[in-house]
């Protein structure tokens, strides 16, 4: 037996380990308690073996299978009729909302007029209105989904 990967995700090794199993490949799955926790909080590790002889198939099974899962977007599910059957419309928005117009000027003044004794906090009003300023004409884009089925139009929550 081959070690073929190691994942601390269960579902992607029962996927990966019913993938090979339908194509007549004989796996084995061990667990691993690792000893120190990661940053993620994972303590547990599973192993996914296979005979020599599979081991390039099972491979090729793994990466399409990582591939699919790549490929997939989570989509919500429509909030009025509950379907899945929705599609994503990306809009691109040329400026921000006008909030940053409008504080990015004001914190600027305000750090311009402040006390010099205010050293620190004139720099950072003077910066923070830049950045307002800037993020306003930066613009940015906003996902819309719509159900093929009722037809309502809702953003993510």
């Amino acid at each position: 037996m081959r070690a073929l990967t190691n994942s601390p995700e269960i579902v992607f090794i029962q996927e990966l380990q019913d993938r090979l199993q339908k194509n007549g490949i004989q796996t084995s799955v061990s667990e691993e308690n690792i000893t120190f926790i990661s940053a993620s909080g994972v303590i547990t590790s599973y192993n996914v073996f296979v005979d020599d002889a599979d081991f390039e198939k099972a491979e090729k099974i793994m990466k399409e299978l990582k591939g699919q899962s790549n490929q997939k977007e989570n989509l919500p599910w429509c909030p009025m009729c509950e379907s899945e059957d929705v599609t994503k419309e990306l809009i691109k928005h040329r400026h921000s909302s006008i909030w940053f117009a409008i504080l990015g000027p004001l914190f600027f003044i305000a750090g311009l007029i402040s006390p010099e004794y205010l050293f620190f906090f004139k720099w950072i009003f003077i910066l923070g209105g830049i950045l307002a300023v800037i993020q306003f004409f930066r613009g940015h884009t906003e996902e819309k989904f719509t159900c093929n089925s009722c037809k309502h139009t809702f953003h993510r929550t």
